[in-house]
């Protein structure tokens, strides 16, 4: 990362860190002008709905997703607060995680849960994000976002696939059994000129990991770009190179039966 985007990030922490200090002083003044306050009991039906609500609410608060892995131990005490447009629930909660910036299991947080009079929406406020160890952090922002990537290919193949069928294809069908159905002699042939044509230019390694992809469906193609592993067809990892060459192939044959469509 260039000096430039570490100021940038480091600038954004700063902004988000004081912007969290102002709305939790706020809420602090809203909980000191309430109108009472009354000590209720941990194992209320409401506490335990309360602090479920906060801690799903705080796990979609992580980009990397790995908020995901907070679990609520016990709530340590509870009480209510009358405002004058919020009913006020003040919890202090114990928080599992393995991935803590502190190497502890567990921490401790105090949560406000705010239920408006008049809709009944509610909203919550923690004292302080957890902080987690940068290793996690990074490798959860990596596995989201091969995810991402999973979900947005997926998604194009199967508007492809859709607009070849008549009657659209069914949601319930797997992008690669869907690929399959149009295995045919003409798909081989186009499949077989391409790759003949790109072994032309390679040398090395390049030539055998091209020609371990001719043995492969389309369907199987489409697990490779999307990082799944092909247990007993390729028996060792998959190379970029082998990932970016069925993206080509499968783009190829779409350009084919696109054509054969609208002819």
């Amino acid at each position: 990362m260039g000096l430039l985007s570490r100021a940038r990030s480091h600038g954004d922490e700063l902004l988000r860190r004081a912007l969290h200090a102002v709305v939790w002083l706020l809420i602090l003044q809203a909980v000191s002008s309430a109108k009472s306050r009354s000590q209720l009991d941990v194992t209320d039906a409401a506490v335990s709905d309360a602090s479920k609500f906060a801690l799903r609410e705080l796990q979609k608060l992580s980009d990397s997703t790995i908020y995901s892995t907070l679990e609520l131990v016990n709530v340590l005490s509870a009480h209510e607060e009358e405002g004058i447009f919020h009913r006020n629930l003040v919890l202090t909660v114990d928080f599992f995680c393995p991935h803590f910036q502190s190497g502890l299991d567990v921490e401790q947080f105090e949560i406000f849960v705010m239920t408006h009079r008049e809709d009944g929406v509610r909203s919550f406020a923690i004292n302080e994000f957890p902080m987690m160890k940068k290793s996690a952090v990074e490798e959860f922002s990596d596995a989201n976002s091969v995810r991402r990537r999973k979900k947005s290919e997926e998604t194009f193949r199967r508007l492809e696939l859709t607009a070849l069928s008549p009657s659209g294809t069914s949601a319930h069908s797997s992008i690669q059994d869907l690929l399959n159905e149009y295995q045919s002699d003409f798909i081989t042939a186009v499949r077989t000129a391409n790759s003949l044509a790109v072994r032309k230019q390679l040398s090395g390694d390049f030539i055998s990991e091209e020609e371990s992809l001719a043995q492969l469906s389309l369907g199987d193609l489409f697990s490779i770009t999307i990082g799944e592993r092909l247990d007993g067809i390729l028996s060792a990892d998959v190379t970029d190179f082998q990932k970016y060459r069925a993206k080509q192939i499968l783009d190829a044959v779409m350009s084919h039966l696109q054509q054969q469509h609208h002819q």
